[in-house]
């Protein structure tokens, strides 16, 4: 979503405008430059906002407590420039064709069971930290009670804390 963002800037010509904005700012040069980038924006702080870098680490902050820190990934985006990736067709045959140990029959069948499993598995991981994240687990975000605990400045937080659960 973030290279639908950076096309949409692109396609307002306003790309080297928006490079030079800092961060920070970016959300609202967006609201206010390229309403469609902008809506895209917010289209993917609702879908991934609760993720982030070290995501799993509740002192860090998500996307979404942090907006800018996904403008710097626009922005990077836009100087690198969209250089479409495509992905490779993984054909198992042509792999196994290129492994220098051969394999019986019985082996190239277990090796493509184990495979899949493992792609299944790191879709499974992935799903899981982000519901873990999202609070899907619970009926509140672990990440975002961590943050408002640590800006309380008042002794009677505990209070607060347990009238909030």
């Amino acid at each position: 979503m973030i290279r639908e963002i950076s096309k949409s800037i692109i396609s307002s010509s306003k790309n080297e405008e928006f490079l030079q904005v800092e961060s920070i700012n970016g959300v609202k040069w967006l609201q206010e430059n390229c309403p469609e980038a902008y809506q895209l924006f917010t289209q993917f702080l609702e879908r991934h906002g609760h993720r982030g870098l070290r995501e799993l680490e509740y002192a860090t902050k998500t996307w979404s407590m942090e907006p800018e820190k996904v403008i710097e990934m626009v922005q990077t985006t836009l100087k690198v420039g969209l250089q479409e990736v495509k992905a490779k067709e993984i054909n198992f045959d042509t792999i196994l064709s290129q492994l220098k140990t051969k394999l019986s029959s019985r082996g190239k069948y277990v090796l493509r069971k184990v495979i899949s499993r493992y792609h299944k598995a790191i879709q499974l991981r992935e799903e899981s930290k982000s519901r873990i994240i999202q609070g899907k687990f619970f009926n509140f975000s672990l990440n975002e009670k961590f943050h408002h605990v640590l800006n309380f400045k008042k002794l009677n937080f505990l209070n607060k804390i347990f009238t909030n659960f």
